[in-house]
């Protein structure tokens, strides 16, 4: 199972309202294989990705979608719509005549829908490698006519994506794993990201563990994995912006591990300012962890 599967099937399980809902919708109608008046034809290998789709296009539409599925090495999901009726029903309802040359923005006046927007474009037409063998998070983008409105979206946000080409299509991509990370939170692929930021952390704690003698390894990977665990709790409290209203006790000690990201309890309790010995600071940590992963759920 790639990492980009896990990510998506994240994204289908989200709810959102009927505004997102569209946006999104229109996110994976705009980067399909193809959308316009004479057809619309979109293609996932993601069969969760596919019945999203079909689900959306009969919420707003009312229209049955067929799905096809074929392939050898990798199977291949296709709805494809050909009926005139049908497909001027959706082309026209998101403001388009003739030729699709613009995004249109009318569609996204709330940010949670730019959001959303994002979600759906990605869920069509985007890819993330594996971050523990690469950072890199690509789309294909199928009509070059957008490919000016959608940048600037994405550079209004942030996100400032490159271009190369591949077998035709035009390839937009971030290579930044700081970038990546909050694009994935933006499209609400919040678990996604915590985990490109521990495998960030645990590369940098390993290159730096290797050298370091054999003797001291086992109770440094101890202390390592301690803060690994302590820097991505305090990640996600901060996301979720709440990690300066805890307690004083609990945003002291969350400073303390910032400005000290690889000290062990020992060393943390000798730098601190205030009095602390090495239990009652662990047991602060062990609260913040908890309510990481209360907030995290939400």
């Amino acid at each position: 199972m790639s990492f980009s599967v896990d990510v998506k099937r994240e994204l289908c399980e989200l709810r959102q309202p009927n505004c997102c809902a569209l946006a999104e919708c229109y996110g994976m109608l705009l980067f399909s294989r193809s959308f316009g008046l004479e057809k619309i034809n979109f293609q996932t290998t993601n069969e969760a990705v596919c019945h999203r789709f079909a689900a959306r296009i009969k919420k707003f539409f009312d229209i049955f979608s067929i799905i096809e599925s074929g392939g050898e090495k990798k199977v291949n999901y296709k709805i494809c719509y050909k009926n005139s009726e049908e497909t001027a029903k959706i082309v026209s309802y998101f403001g388009y005549k003739s030729d699709i040359n613009f995004i249109n923005v009318e569609i996204l006046k709330k940010e949670c829908c730019v959001h959303a927007f994002l979600r759906g474009v990605f869920l069509a037409a985007g890819q993330v490698s594996d971050p523990e063998k690469d950072y890199r998070l690509e789309i294909s983008l199928k009509n070059p006519l957008i490919c000016k409105d959608f940048l600037e979206l994405c550079t209004d946000l942030g996100f400032a994506f490159k271009i190369s080409s591949r077998s035709g299509a035009t390839m937009l991509y971030l290579k930044d794993s700081n970038v990546i990370e909050e694009f994935l939170t933006v499209i609400g692929a919040t678990n996604a990201a915590i985990l490109i930021m521990q495998s960030k952390i645990y590369k940098d704690m390993r290159n730096k563990v290797n050298r370091i003698n054999n003797r001291e390894t086992a109770n440094i990977f101890k202390a390592v994995d301690a803060a690994i665990q302590q820097r991505a709790a305090i990640e996600i409290l901060e996301k979720k912006g709440i990690a300066d209203s805890l307690e004083p006790e609990l945003v002291s000690a969350i400073k303390l591990r910032k400005e000290n990201p690889e000290a062990s309890l020992t060393e943390l309790c000798r730098i601190s300012s205030e009095p602390i010995t090495r239990s009652g600071l662990n047991h602060r940590f062990r609260r913040i962890l908890e309510i990481a992963q209360e907030k995290n759920k939400d």
